[in-house]
């Protein structure tokens, strides 16, 4: 459950906040390229923008989450885009950004990524049960990210005898 308006953030979220800001930009900028590093900030601008007087039920600022999924991605040792597209995952369902909005900022495949994490939502279940399928469903559909990736890198890399030298 998320309720906007004015928020007080306490030190102890911002300390949050900022760490984790931190180990995104970090784990991007060693393993990313500069674009990636670009759309990082421009995403990192957006859901500090349109999250900004979000709260959870437990009074957490919302921008907290995204940026955990985002820490998690890095951990799990996905690629940057993926990085990114965690980062933006809530923000057609929570905020006004649209597909349409996403999809002129950062391009289509990142807009499609989103909204379909966004259409995974509904379980069909109530509670804890209908939270851990949609947590697992999520999980899925980010190792199914991670298998096309490695894929594409895959298939670049077996195409590099026949790339010629300028």
């Amino acid at each position: 459950m998320i309720s906007a308006g004015k928020t007080r953030i306490s030190k102890k979220d911002k300390v949050l906040i900022t760490k984790l800001d931190q180990q995104i930009r970090n784990y991007v900028q060693e393993y990313g390229t500069s674009k990636d590093s670009e759309l990082l900030d421009q995403a990192i601008s957006d859901i500090r923008k349109h999250h900004e007087h979000q709260t959870r039920k437990s009074g957490q600022p919302v921008i907290i989450h995204p940026l955990r999924v985002a820490n998690y991605i890095c951990r799990a040792g996905l690629d940057a885009p993926t990085v990114v597209a965690a980062l933006l995952h809530d923000t057609i369902e929570d905020t006004s950004i649209t597909h349409k909005d996403i999809k002129k900022r950062y391009g289509k495949w990142y807009a499609d990524i989103v909204e379909g994490l966004t259409k995974i939502k509904n379980t069909g279940f109530p509670g804890i049960a209908g939270g851990f399928l949609l947590m697992l469903a999520n999980l899925l559909f980010i190792q199914a990210l991670a298998n096309t990736s490695i894929a594409n890198a895959l298939f670049t890399l077996s195409s590099i005898p026949f790339i010629t030298a300028y």
